[in-house]
């Protein structure tokens, strides 16, 4: 006979009950729904659990030595919030503040402060001031709906997955337009690693490990640093024919160059990583934060040799290029670049080669460039904000659909999202209804695309779990803000 499982307690006492254990029995038993003098129609949710505090002093000591009953237990199992009851007065400040700090840092559940008032004497008034209190989080009288989409049902996904595994489901589950855009994507990532599936992950270090001395800063008179600085290459040189980077067997030219274009929030970055799937390498750049401070595109993504600028960190630094070679370089909002790094990148893609500031030699650096932007290039370029030369590198231009456009796979993306534990926390909500379905498929995705859609299902979740339920309910997303619609 199989053993029975352990109920998780959703209640604690902190400090000894000295004349208030009424109260705590009372407290256990409504949490438990068994307390006679609770209304009957009073039940506190499954979602929350209590703690009792008679004695702020001794929260040190307990802190230091108690766990919250249910901080061992599974993620799912664990309360949404917990509501501290601080039946002790007067109140210690700072007792106070260490209480909060220590469920902020031991708990993932919010959670919320209640201290007795002084008016509040009788063990009476204490059951009905908490009920009070408590009221709030009585759950709604709401007729559950139709299920139109179950976790799990349409795809499978291991709860411990990486991230990037969902992601992958999220763009290979694709019918239609979004279809063809995969097919196309697949073919040029195949095309990628077949130049560069050699090397990896610990060819990768030994070649930065050979790079690193060519970087550090000189410490010998100008002509011996630049004998050191020869050996050291050729040390690298030989490095990288070891390896297999060279343009011998990393062909330049079947190097793919990607744009993606698109809406904003269609998912150009979520296609970008999975591009990188089978790639050890992935780092995205982005492009706007380097319009100020154009010196620190040129530091940050092409590297330095040690002291070759003030206050240069005397180890150098390979730069973005390098410390990803042969793995996938991702531009976001590329279309907000500046003249002069439109120029650098240019340059870069003429021969894959970097040359960090400093250094007297550039290095071939093969990577796949993804790059990304919601600005219509092609008007950019006629009117002479984008070069044209750059433009017609990305031989690869791919148009990434919008939501809207991705209609057809709705019910696919959303057993995704609840598979998510970004958007679906513990995931605690298994169901999305019929109405709830509706009200998430019927609106026009144009501002924000999926990030509207996974802040919407985040907000509906949220209201969901405080209500104790595991379905969503169009109720759920009522209060969600609806953007004007254009007439």
């Amino acid at each position: 006979m199989a053993a029975r499982k352990k109920k998780t307690s959703r209640f604690a006492v902190v400090g000894e009950c000295d004349g208030k254990q009424d109260r705590a029995t009372w407290l256990r038993e409504m949490i438990d729904g068994n307390s006679g003098t609770t209304p009957p129609e009073f039940r506190l949710p499954s979602h929350l659990a209590v703690v009792y505090v008679i004695n702020p002093v001794q929260h040190t000591e307990w802190c230091r030595t108690n766990d919250l009953p249910w901080e061992s237990g599974r993620p799912a199992a664990q309360p949404a919030r917990v509501i501290l009851i601080w039946d002790s007065l007067p109140v210690d400040a700072l007792a106070l503040v260490s209480w909060k700090e220590y469920f902020q840092g031991m708990t993932r559940s919010e959670h919320s402060l209640f201290v007795r008032p002084p008016a509040v004497q009788s063990d009476e008034d204490f059951r009905k001031w908490v009920c009070e209190q408590m009221q709030r989080w009585q759950p709604q009288q709401v007729e559950p709906e139709a299920v139109r989409v179950r976790s799990g049902d349409l795809v499978t996904i291991p709860r411990k997955a990486e991230r990037d595994l969902l992601q992958a489901a999220f763009v290979s589950l694709s019918f239609g337009t979004m279809q063809t855009t995969v097919e196309r994507l697949e073919y040029w990532r195949r095309r990628y690693l077949e130049q560069v599936r050699h090397v990896d992950e610990n060819k990768r270090e030994q070649f930065l490990e050979a790079l690193a001395p060519v970087l550090r800063k000189r410490t010998e008179e100008p002509e011996k640093d630049m004998a050191l600085q020869r050996e050291r290459i050729a040390k690298l040189d030989g490095q990288m024919l070891r390896l297999g980077i060279t343009t011998a067997k990393i062909n330049p030219a079947a190097l793919p160059i990607v744009l993606l274009t698109g809406e904003s929030g269609a998912g150009k970055t979520l296609i970008a990583r999975y591009l990188a799937r089978l790639s050890a390498e992935f780092i995205s750049i982005s492009v706007p934060e380097y319009e100020a401070s154009e010196h620190l595109f040129e530091h940050e993504v092409f590297g330095f040799r040690g002291g070759s600028y003030s206050d240069a960190p005397a180890s150098g630094d390979a730069g973005a290029l390098l410390n990803h070679i042969c793995g996938v370089v991702f531009l976001d909002e590329l279309g907000d670049a500046s003249p002069a790094t439109q120029r650098k990148l240019l340059a870069y893609l003429d021969n894959y080669e970097v040359r960090p500031r400093g250094l007297h030699k550039s290095i071939y650096c093969p990577v796949m460039v993804v790059a990304a932007t919601n600005h219509d290039l092609e008007q950019d370029v006629r009117e002479g904000r984008f070069r044209r030369d750059l433009y017609e590198r990305f031989e690869v231009r791919v148009k990434v659909p919008s939501l809207d456009d991705r209609k057809a796979d709705f019910e696919f993306i959303l057993d995704t999202a609840l598979q998510n534990p970004g958007v679906n926390p513990g995931y605690a909500v298994k169901t999305i209804g019929e109405q709830a379905y509706r009200f998430l498929f019927e609106p026009k995705y144009t501002d924000g695309n999926f990030r509207r859609l996974e802040n919407m299902l985040r907000f509906g979740i949220r209201e969901a779990v405080r209500a104790g339920r595991d379905q969503l309910l169009k109720v759920d997303l009522d209060k969600w803000p609806q953007p004007q619609q254009e007439t």
